[in-house]
């Protein structure tokens, strides 16, 4: 689970502020009981001063400790808080229907994409990002997934070759799309009558590879000034196609988890 690093500086400030006001109500308290006539007795009178000498002494051994830690950590705390940082989601569950005439009188999908949104949740801009495909498994189920190509980190398509993603403002990418076969018209006019298959963006599988089965997809988003994002997909599909979006969820699932 990522810790949100917007958060965290928002804590972080309200806490700071929270124990400098404790300091110097403790240290107001301490000085006062200095300076007036009051005792502590219980079985013998303390000296306030020597008190306050201890009090002062232990929050100037934890403020120097404290100082020590910044001090070796500074350059990891401050890049931990002051960066970018890149979550992934699902649109629409995965499944993002394309009607190309929404005039019909019973409107079908020419196709189904598969989009994930890519929000920088940090505090910094995001700059020069990319994404890729690291390898892909595919099998008949989840207990035969094989490596069927190694992809030695292929780019994916975006909307250029490197993407800004300012603080808050998330941007989109389709790993996939599939196309209704019944809408793709061959050279001759005719009705192009292979299989379904499912096509990935910037990957190329064979036809037994893209037709029906289970997938699972390790992906990455990496920028200039921050760290790698990943994630995995997992895809299951039987080969059909439906009209529609409500009825496509029964054959096509998809899942994606943060590493």
């Amino acid at each position: 689970m990522k810790i949100n690093r917007r958060k965290c500086l928002k804590w972080a400030g309200s806490a700071a502020w929270f124990l400098l006001g404790l300091l110097v109500g403790v240290g107001g308290l301490v000085v006062w009981y200095c300076f007036s006539s009051t005792t502590i007795k219980v079985e013998n009178e303390y000296d306030p001063w020597q008190l306050a000498n201890y009090l002062f002494g232990i929050i100037g051994a934890i403020g120097t400790l404290l100082a020590v830690i910044v001090a070796l950590a500074k350059e990891a705390i401050m890049k931990w808080l002051y960066s970018p940082d890149l979550r992934v989601s699902l649109v629409d569950n995965g499944i993002t229907e394309v009607i190309a005439n929404e005039n019909q009188r019973v409107p079908e999908a020419n196709s189904f994409e598969c989009h994930v949104r890519i929000e920088n949740s940090g505090s910094l801009a995001a700059i020069g990002c990319k994404a890729y495909v690291s390898e892909i498994r595919h099998g008949k189920s989840k207990s035969n997934l094989k490596t069927v190509k190694n992809l030695k980190n292929k780019q994916m398509r975006w909307i250029s070759a490197e993407v800004d993603m300012p603080v808050g403002i998330p941007s989109k990418i389709k790993l996939f799309e599939i196309v209704n076969p019944n809408s793709v018209g061959t050279p001759q006019g005719g009705v192009d009558n292979q299989k379904c298959q499912i096509t990935f963006n910037g990957c190329e599988l064979k036809n037994s590879q893209s037709e029906k089965g289970f997938w699972e997809i390790d992906y990455f988003v990496s920028c200039k000034n921050g760290d790698v994002s990943k994630f995995v997909a997992t895809i299951e599909w039987n080969g059909e196609f439906k009209s529609r979006a409500t009825d496509m969820i029964d054959v096509l699932k998809v899942q994606i988890e943060e590493k």
